[in-house]
């Protein structure tokens, strides 16, 4: 994750990113939520399948959604219960 995070800071555009089957966690998440509130941030397809985070990052990331037109959550452990519907109000 270091080294995404300084190719960002480079202003580095992207408009996919495929980080699935890496273990970046909720903090990785949350970091990639930072830079996806900026205003160079172009995203338009996110892969963060099978990343190892919980249901706070996956929060977190979806608050941060502007422009994407494809996210691809698979394998991350968002089973809590009751939080589909706090989902559907953000998307």
């Amino acid at each position: 994750m270091v080294y995404l995070k300084d190719a960002l800071k480079k202003g580095q555009v992207l408009q996919e990113l495929d980080l699935s089957r890496n273990p970046i966690g909720t903090i990785g998440i949350k970091e990639l939520a930072d830079y996806m509130q900026s205003n160079c941030c172009i995203l338009e397809k996110l892969d963060v399948s099978d990343c190892k985070f919980q249901w706070d990052g996956c929060y977190v990331l979806l608050g941060a959604v502007k422009q994407l037109k494809r996210l691809i959550l698979d394998r991350n452990d968002l089973s809590t219960k009751g939080k589909m519907n706090q989902l559907q109000n953000i998307t």
